[in-house]
């Protein structure tokens, strides 16, 4: 039976697009810091966190008074001042520029604080790129099932890539064909990721390429 061909690309941000694993664990470090507590390790960070950030921090401390503004705002603020820090990760540009020759429609489905990331993408140049971006999501299989009605096109006509076990799961669930992407940046650990049970497992944002170019 012939393949249905995709219409939507969509990509997760931070770990994803981004490499900015060690920049936001010292931002989480910085947060516990504020409160005077000790914060988790990385691999405790990597294996625990998830779209419901807030559940992590409770776990380890955080009052429950310290709501989800607060948090932001001070990562934010830790991002700006440290922001040169993370860059676009390895083989990004060439994705982005594979999707605008596939004329694919192009997107963002992020956790990231609402109201910074598309001043981000706006540094990085890439922008343009993308007809919809979606920051500060918590429930992205919400999201996702919100887009396929935006633009009436079918989950199975949409893939996505993403870092993450909530990210993977969320897509999975109403359809979309899934990139799990395992490497040192990762969010998550390679264990949690293929917990999610991705259709596909890439170790580099360039063997996305190949997979797509066949199935377009």
């Amino acid at each position: 039976m012939k393949r249905i061909a995709w219409e939507v690309a969509i990509c997760d941000w931070n770990g994803t697009l981004l490499n900015d694993l060690p920049l936001v664990y010292e931002s989480v470090r910085n947060i516990f810091k504020s409160f005077k507590l000790t914060p988790p390790s990385l691999e405790t960070y990597r294996s625990e966190i998830g779209t419901d950030f807030l559940k992590f921090y409770r776990k380890y401390g955080i009052p429950v008074d310290a709501e989800s503004e607060l948090l932001n705002s001070l990562r934010k603020k830790f991002f700006e001042e440290n922001n040169k820090s993370a860059d676009l990760s390895d083989g990004a540009q060439e994705l982005l520029d594979s999707f605008r020759r596939f004329d694919l429609k192009i997107g963002i489905v992020s956790g990231e604080a609402t109201n910074y990331l598309d001043g981000r993408l706006k540094q990085f140049g890439i922008r343009k790129y993308f007809d919809f971006v979606h920051d500060g999501v918590k429930n992205k299989e919400q999201k996702f099932r919100e887009i396929t009605d935006i633009y009436e096109i079918p989950p199975e006509k949409m893939f996505y890539i993403d870092d993450s076990f909530d990210g993977i799961s969320g897509a999975k669930e109403i359809g979309l064909e899934t990139f799990g992407f395992i490497h040192e940046g990762s969010y998550n650990t390679a264990e949690m990721i293929k917990k999610a049970h991705p259709d596909h497992q890439i170790s580099s944002l360039l063997e996305v390429i190949p997979i797509i170019s066949k199935i377009k």
